[in-house]
């Protein structure tokens, strides 16, 4: 079952009838004991109350509910995945009251399946190898740098910085102690009078080619960016109109005698809507121009 980020989390599962000494536990990395279980015998089912933090980013793990039913012992597992929604439950109320928890979910498959990204926030670890580039290029937009290792060494981050709308990390050229500094990278010292002296055997820091790079942290979006929310609107009104304009629709021209009606090119290659397409153009990953 999905789960909404920053929602409050109720899990529920239907229990055999005669169900007794019900209890849960969220199983993650860790196992932890889930109070408060409600039960109503006469549907049979068994629900229960996530604490906030286990909703507070994207991420998945399993509800074990253990029971006793006759003289044996059970138990049955929900799996719940944690995902951000492309648009506010109180927006969608307003643009289909009632069909958030239908069209929300495929409205965000559009969109991320468009971008080649999400726009949750989570947390975890990529492997990535260098190109022997001054700037590693990242998979998915990184909001904080946790670790970087690489050939069983562990970095300090503070030598890092988050580059290019948060999708390339560098190292740091100037401005570091001795200490943060690597060997290879440059160090300036400012004499009065505002000169800079830089160590004259420096070399620009890069990623290795075929070196194979650990970068842990959070990563994702703080919150969904504006423009997403706006084409997410125009999907959803898509979805649950079915007058959305010929035009919004890539419908290149209809015939109104024989209703012949041929579509442009970019039909299938987009989200289904032209303004949706322009409002999520600059977040796709592929091709993308970051700077």
């Amino acid at each position: 079952m999905e789960l909404y980020r920053n929602e409050l989390g109720v899990v529920s599962v239907g229990l055999p009838a005669g169900s007794s000494a019900i209890t849960a536990q969220m199983i993650n990395e860790t196992t932890v004991s889930l109070a408060g279980v409600n039960y109503n015998p006469t549907s049979s089912i068994a629900s229960v109350s996530l604490p906030f933090s286990a909703t507070s980013y994207d991420h998945e793990f399993d509800v074990k509910f253990n029971f006793t039913i006759g003289a044996e012992i059970a138990s049955i597992t929900e799996h719940v995945t944690v995902v951000t929604g492309v648009l506010t439950r109180a927006r969608a109320e307003i643009l289909c009251a009632g069909k958030y928890a239908e069209v929300e979910p495929i409205v965000r498959k559009v969109i991320e399946a468009y971008t080649g990204q999400s726009f949750g926030k989570w947390t975890g670890t990529y492997r990535i190898f260098g190109e022997s580039e001054s700037e590693l290029q990242l998979p998915q937009r990184l909001i904080s740098l946790a670790t970087l290792d690489y050939n069983g060494v562990t970095e300090n981050v503070t030598s890092y910085q988050i580059k290019g709308n948060r999708y390339f990390l560098s190292k740091k050229r100037y401005g570091l102690t001795v200490k943060e500094a690597p060997p290879e990278e440059s160090i300036e010292y400012t004499v009065p009078g505002g000169q800079t002296i830089f160590y004259p055997f420096r070399s620009e820091a890069r990623f290795g080619e075929d070196i194979e790079y650990s970068v842990s942290g959070v990563w994702g979006w703080e919150s969904v960016p504006v423009d997403v929310q706006k084409a997410a609107e125009v999907l959803f009104s898509d979805y649950v109109c079915n007058e959305a304009t010929y035009r919004n629709r890539y419908v290149q021209d209809v015939s109104a005698q024989d209703w012949k009606i041929r579509f442009s090119g970019r039909t299938w290659d987009g989200t289904g809507n032209v303004i949706a397409d322009q409002l999520l153009d600059k977040f796709r990953l592929s091709g993308m121009a970051i700077i």
